[in-house]
């Protein structure tokens, strides 16, 4: 059995009693659908996803998670068609104004280039406009940036945006270091690393539509008591464990 295989049975063990996943509209009632971007199934990825059903199931929401490619996933959220998008950072509602942040940090990451060229030498944005860049579509921050570069490309996902990279279409991939790091273990891709020098280290979200704007602070709140009571830690250990019996 494939790692992504033993990988994707861990998140239906891990979550099968609170998050369900099916390609639905928005339900009523206590059910909130949540979009997020279609990544390989990650220790990183079961952590998050575990994260958000414990909050809203605290405060008695059943959670449904759409995986979608990103900007489907951001258009179908900001509409109203599901209840909300995660994980995105704070500037989101600028070009998404249906959408509220939930003010609590999910998670902090660095977003680094990846690259099968070592000697690459990365500080800050501007170093990679002599390059041929590749990066998820919908992430606007590599929109902002890296319009001038040599050459830019745009994929639907990490899987392609790795696949690329070995094809040598692009020089760089940018991308969040620590899942994709993860993602490359489970594709078993070995002649890919992050390069050294974070270009970007910021916090992300979950984001609710309009409509649930009552419940933005309620969301906050038990986020934060999740972090001081030890609920994250205890999800990140539980992961951990079923990592290594696998």
């Amino acid at each position: 059995m494939s790692k992504t295989v033993v990988f994707r049975s861990m998140v239906t063990g891990l979550i099968s009693l609170t998050l369900l996943v099916f390609p639905t509209q928005a339900f009523a009632g206590n059910t909130l659908v949540l979009s997020t971007e279609k990544y390989t199934a990650t220790p990183h990825t079961m952590l998050m996803n575990a994260i958000i059903t414990e909050a809203l199931k605290r405060l008695g929401y059943k959670t449904v998670l759409r995986r979608l490619p990103s900007k489907r996933a951001l258009y179908e959220a900001n509409s109203g068609e599901v209840d909300g998008n995660f994980l995105r950072n704070s500037s989101l509602s600028h070009n998404y104004p249906n959408l509220i942040m939930v003010p609590e940090p999910i998670t902090h990451i660095s977003m680094v280039a990846f690259s099968k060229h070592e000697d690459i030498r990365v500080n800050g944005w501007n170093s990679l406009l002599p390059l041929r860049v590749v990066w998820i579509r919908g992430w606007q921050i590599c929109e902002n940036k890296l319009v001038n570069a040599r050459k830019i490309s745009r994929v639907n996902n990490v899987d392609q945006l790795f696949n690329f990279l070995e094809e040598d279409r692009a020089d760089v991939g940018i991308f969040i270091k620590e899942l994709g790091v993860e993602t490359l273990r489970e594709m078993r891709i070995k002649n890919i690393h992050p390069l050294l020098a974070p270009i970007y280290e910021y916090d992300l979200f979950l984001y609710l539509h309009k409509k649930h704007a009552k419940i933005v602070p309620q969301v906050a709140e038990t986020l934060h008591a999740m972090k001081e009571d030890g609920t994250f830690q205890a999800l990140r250990d539980r992961i951990q464990r079923q990592q290594s019996d696998h």
